[in-house]
């Protein structure tokens, strides 16, 4: 699973730049993924509705979900081969169980550090080059986000390219909700669908 490679003009990054097993990654696999599934698809509780599960139960369900989703994650978007070469990630998925939050899930998409950071000052690759890696990078991105989306569409997420420590960093975040202000509390952020979240964003340029 990669991104497309070569000294492709910018101009056809949209076109040439795929998640080819995306399309594995459907609602329909959640019967193969992981039997406790079936348990736990109903949406988050609101005002009115029945009474939610016990937070023991609740946060078992969710972490066993987190877990199901790092899996699709590794097995389906494991690395990206870009016009600068291969890069790989990793990835954590962080259940959210507060109110004051406005996602379920957080999707750490884990990067190589040393890879991003000659994107910005390595000389030897040339601009235009640059602004190829980084349309692929924010492609393959969002390749990962609609994939998880579709998979559980009832969820919120919250993601993107995360560096943690003493100064964490973000690239090419999104959100599928509203509100998208990190501060929204959980009970006034709804579902809408795939959007940017550049408001928290690093820059990958000098």
């Amino acid at each position: 699973m990669g991104c497309s490679a070569g000294p492709a003009a910018p101009a056809t990054v949209t076109a040439t730049v795929t998640a080819t097993k995306t399309v594995t990654v459907t609602p329909s696999a959640t019967a193969t993924a992981a039997p406790a599934t079936s348990t736990t698809q109903s949406p988050p509780p609101t005002s009115g509705s029945s009474p939610s599960p016990s937070p023991t139960l609740r946060t078992e369900n969710t972490r066993l979900q987190a877990n199901m989703l790092v899996s699709i994650l590794e097995r389906n978007f494991p690395s990206c081969r870009t016009a600068a070469g291969l890069t790989e990630f990793n990835y954590e998925v962080v259940e959210n169980n507060t109110a004051t939050l406005p996602y379920d899930y957080w999707i750490k998409v884990g990067y190589s550090e040393s890879f991003f950071y000659n994107l910005q000052y390595d000389d030897t690759i040339t601009a235009d080059n640059k602004t190829l890696v980084r349309q692929q990078l924010k492609s393959f991105q969002e390749s990962i986000a609609r994939a998880i989306i579709a998979y559980m569409p009832e969820k919120k997420f919250f993601g993107g390219y995360y560096s943690g420590g003493s100064l964490p960093r973000h690239y090419y975040s999104w959100v599928n909700y509203t509100p998208a202000d990190i501060k929204t509390e959980y009970e006034k952020a709804f579902i809408s669908g795939f959007a940017w979240y550049p408001e928290i964003d690093d820059k990958l340029t000098r």
